[in-house]
Order: structure tokens, then sequence, then C-alpha cells
């Protein structure tokens, strides 16, 4: 979806998670795939707070990254070096747990004067699959103290997109079928449906899953999060100060206790269909 956004110009993908080396093999084999190898790839820190799973490595355990033309090994200083030397401000996509954010925090904090946040970041009022209760999210769990410090450092020059608007959006239906048909005439969509079955043989729990890709995607979490880095349409926004509690939970509270973001709440009437057309449009480009 991103690299159909004409809206966006993506200087660097920079992974972040677990082992960034083999997340960074999944992106340049994709980049590279379909014909978008001009785009950079940078490392992030490696770590993680359990064994990680990566589901997609079967697509790349023969795949040499020295083959790709643009790897930066410490991706995080070349994302510095990016923002500072922009004119213009730079959209920092985050949709994934905030320690790169961090870290070029903490080796150049003037960043922040030429950047803005857009992160897949918590549960304010919604849990996940629209659970009325929220819940403490993975990309917060996962690094607790890098989202404080992320948000504090971008008060009012954050937007997020929660559980509460992110996490149900799953393509099915006509939509859904409409870019299954496009698998063989474009290349992006090959490869995403590639990874996907992929993915999903690895992951399955039972048999009775077994037709699961032909009917529908995985939760689209991170779609969001790239259309709310140029648009808010048939999106509620509301600014809310906000604070993350000792078990990763995102809670609403006052000025003086919590830090200032623009969070997408809710959708506006019939808002969620218009951005699953949105998205399949570009998707299909």
């Amino acid at each position: 979806m991103l690299l159909n956004c004409i809206e966006l110009d993506t200087k660097l993908v920079l992974t972040t998670n677990g082992d960034t080396h083999v997340r960074a093999k999944i992106v340049a084999k994709y980049l590279q795939q379909v014909g978008r190898s001009e785009v950079p790839v940078g490392l992030g820190l490696p770590y993680t707070l359990k064994r990680d799973r990566y589901y997609q490595e079967p697509w790349v355990h023969d795949y040499d990254l020295t083959t790709y033309p643009n790897v930066y090994q410490n991706g995080i200083e070349r994302m510095v070096e990016l923002i500072m030397a922009s004119e213009e401000e730079v959209v920092v996509i985050c949709i994934g747990p905030m320690r790169n954010v961090y870290e070029a925090l903490k080796l150049n904090p003037n960043i922040v004067s030429k950047s803005r946040i857009v992160c897949m970041l918590g549960s304010v009022r919604v849990g996940y699959q629209a659970n009325p209760k929220p819940f403490p999210e993975y990309n917060v769990v996962c690094e607790i103290e890098s989202c404080r410090e992320a948000l504090k450092a971008y008060a009012g020059k954050c937007t997020l997109t929660p559980l509460d608007t992110c996490g149900n959006l799953v393509l099915q239906g006509e939509l859904y079928q409409r870019v299954l048909a496009a698998e063989a005439s474009k290349p992006i969509v090959g490869a995403i449906l590639e990874n996907f079955r992929i993915w999903f043989e690895v992951r399955k729990k039972c048999p009775s899953e077994v037709d699961f890709v032909t009917k529908r995607s995985s939760i689209l979490f991170d779609t969001l999060t790239v259309y709310s880095a140029f648009t808010s349409k048939h999106l509620k926004m509301e600014e809310l100060y906000l604070k993350i509690e000792e078990d990763g939970l995102m809670v609403e509270t006052t000025e003086q206790d919590g830090y200032k973001a623009l969070v997408a709440v809710s959708w506006e009437d019939n808002g969620e269909q218009a951005f699953y057309e949105f998205l399949v449009d570009r998707l299909l480009l």
C-alpha cells in the first residue's frame, strides 16, 4: 500500500523487533521482486522480549541481503541523517514497537523539530477485534519505556491509529476477490499473496482454517497507519492526553499527567467501507 501511495515518498524502510536482519531480508526481497529496489532498507536495533517466530522466514531462507543495492547496517543512524537533512517535514510511520524511534531520539533529540510520527499503537477505548474493553496492545507491551519516551518527545506531533480503528480491518467479499484476481498481473499483489500463504501455513492452528486465504485477509492493522500519514478522511479524530500504565495499557488522562496526541478513535458513518475501497484501489494501481 505504501509503495502505491502517491502522496508519500518513501526514503527508508527500517526494520524493528527481534531479528532485524531476517526482517530486512523479507523487506529487501519484496522490494526487489516488485521492482522497487531504489527504496533503501535499514537494519534497526535487534531485540526481543521472547523468541520471535518469523512466519515468512521460509520465503528468504536462501536470500542473500548483500544482493540488495541499498542496505544500511546502522539503519537508526541513517534515519537520523535523513530527517536532519530534509528541507520538508519527515513523517515517520511506525508500525512496530518504538525502540528505533527511542534510539534515534537518544542519538539526536533535534529530529523532533524536523519530523512527526504516525503510529499503530495502543488501545484507548476499544480492544482487539472490537472488544469494548481496552487492552495492552502488542507494540506498546514490547517496549513500554520506548513508547513513553516517544510520546513525550513528540507530544503534539503524534498521530495514533490504535486498535479502536485498525484492530478489525479485514478484507473479504468482493473487494478481497478483486485482490486475489490480480495476483498474476500485479507484482505488488502477487508478492503479498505469496507471503500471505507462507505466513498462513506456518501459523494456522486447525484444519478448519484451510480455506482462510481464499476468503479473507489477515487483520490489516498497519494499512490505516500508512493512510493516516497523509489524510484523516472517514475517521473521527480527537486530541487526547495519554499515558501508559505499567502493564502497557494506554489510558486517557489530563494535560498535566499525559502527552498530547491526535487519535483516530472511531470511523465516520460508512467510513470503514470507504477505506477498504481506497485500499484496494491503491493495491491494484
